[in-house]
């Protein structure tokens, strides 16, 4: 079976571009820590947080279609924990998003998703956000479960391997 793999990235160096282009989105952001009650760094924060979703999906989508494809092919296998493990390394440094968040005014941070164009689409996640406010612990605790969820993810992957091995 054949799929057409263009439509997502050309070529594996444009993959590979956005993939090394994410760690310069993640020192922006690691930049901002601290800064998000201020209105230009929430909105550099929210523009550089969208372009990071972005890439994901697409670096994601590409690396476990090309490994679903062919499950034994160890290229694809490869691509496919690299971008696992980027995107864990993702959620561990914005761990401190949400707690840092909700240490702002809810006011000023929706009255800003309502009179600011480019941040309207972020209305919804930041009223969701203080909403669950009782369930985010501390940036430090955030950071800890973050990391715990690399190593627990772990098992299911190695159970994966066992069975594709035994087909």
């Amino acid at each position: 079976m054949e799929w057409d793999f263009k439509l997502i990235y050309k070529n594996e160096e444009e993959y590979e571009k956005d993939l090394k282009s994410i760690d310069d989105d993640l020192k922006i952001i690691d930049s901002l820590k601290g800064k998000l009650k201020e209105l230009e760094s929430f909105k550099l924060f929210n523009k550089t947080s969208n372009r990071i979703d972005a890439k994901i999906y697409n670096l994601y989508l590409y690396a476990s279609l090309n490994h679903d494809l062919n499950q034994k092919d160890p290229v694809s296998a490869k691509r496919y924990q690299v971008m696992f493990s980027k995107y864990m390394e993702v959620i561990q440094r914005l761990s401190f998003v949400e707690p840092e968040i909700l240490k702002i005014d809810k006011n000023l941070l929706l009255k800003w998703c309502t009179e600011i164009d480019e941040l309207k689409p972020s209305y919804f996640a930041i009223e969701k956000i203080f909403r669950n406010n009782k369930y985010v612990k501390s940036a430090k605790i955030e950071e800890i479960m973050n990391r715990y969820n690399d190593v627990t993810s772990g098992y299911q992957q190695l159970y994966d391997k066992l069975c594709e091995a035994d087909a």
